[in-house]
């Protein structure tokens, strides 16, 4: 349910951030759905741990969410252009 919520809220904000062209809501798009993608990993593997008995499907998952996590914070820290954007909207 609450994956289905955020999904369909950050379609309304890739649709609005299209219009008019907002960096910034295009930086808060991608976040969401970054967000939605690792708990989505989280919930498989805690899943798979509670129905199958699978001890091991949890510490996967987390291994599994690495990639994301290191590819945003490389953008992130490449992206210094955001905090600039951010600080002239102040």
């Amino acid at each position: 349910m609450t994956r289905a919520t955020i999904a369909a809220g950050n379609a309304q904000s890739v649709r609005s951030a299209a219009v008019g062209r907002g960096r910034l809501l295009q930086y808060e798009t991608r976040q969401t759905e970054v967000c939605a993608y690792l708990s989505a990993i989280l919930l498989a593997g805690l899943g798979f741990n509670a129905v199958f008995g699978w001890w091991w499907a949890d510490p996967v998952a987390a291994v599994g969410m690495t990639p994301f996590i290191v590819r945003e914070g490389w953008q992130a820290g490449a992206g210094r252009d955001v905090l600039r954007l951010i600080e002239s909207r102040a």
